[in-house]
């Protein structure tokens, strides 16, 4: 993965960051954030937001990287590498993706691509759930008088971000499970690969070796 595709992965998870922190941080100051658009929008608060979101992205990622890993990392550790305690699985993980990341280059660079996706997919897994909770904290504390939405409103925005949430968060859980197992094929492949040309290579040099040996024995006997 490319620098650019990293940052503009993380920006995409910042963002929604961004959106629930507004929120609370409108709720705090008792701010109304319909009038927040257009000065949102400007060039002159463009590079303090991405630079802004892109922190937010880290921090996002990182907590829910911790998160998700303590309550379903396990299991999803489990279906990959059943041999052994945890540790152990992790351990035969971490062997298998340095094999990817030094003799199959190309692999991994695929693998890659779905690791963007999963860390999206987990990332606003978590964003959408606190924005539900940030909207509800300002709709309540003041927010109704800016915004004309009613409450029943409010409940199918609550009902829509949290449904949205959880087939992230499904997303996510398929895309991590298929990781570990994709990781575990593949790395195999490249090891039984590197031990066939190892092979070859060793009998190629030995029938070279020997066509040496067999025409000196030719020559010194003339």
């Amino acid at each position: 993965m490319t620098t650019t595709h990293l940052f503009v992965e993380l920006l995409v998870i910042g963002f929604g960051a961004l959106a629930w922190l507004l929120l609370l941080l409108a709720t705090a100051l008792g701010y109304d954030i319909t009038e927040a658009r257009g000065s949102l929008l400007s060039l002159g608060t463009l590079f303090p937001i991405l630079s802004i979101g892109y922190v937010l992205g880290i921090l996002t990622d990182r907590i829910a990287d911790w998160t998700f890993d303590k309550i379903w990392g396990e299991g999803h550790w489990r279906g990959a590498y059943p041999e052994g305690d945890l540790e152990a699985a992790k351990q035969l993980f971490f062997r298998d993706r340095r094999t990817l990341v030094v003799d199959g280059e190309a692999l991994w660079t695929f693998i890659e691509y779905g690791r963007s996706r999963l860390r999206i997919c987990r990332g606003w897994a978590v964003n959408l759930f606190l924005i539900a909770i940030a909207f509800d904290v300002y709709w309540f504390f003041g927010g109704h008088e800016n915004i004309s939405v009613d409450g029943i409103r409010v409940v199918y925005l609550n009902i829509f971000l949290i449904l949205w949430g959880l087939l992230c968060g499904i997303a996510w859980a398929q895309l991590n499970r298929k990781e570990y197992t994709k990781i575990r094929r593949q790395a195999a492949w490249v090891r039984e690969h590197r031990e066939a040309s190892a092979i070859q290579d060793v009998r190629l040099t030995g029938t070279l070796g020997l066509g040496t040996g067999s025409v000196l024995e030719l020559r010194g006997n003339e």
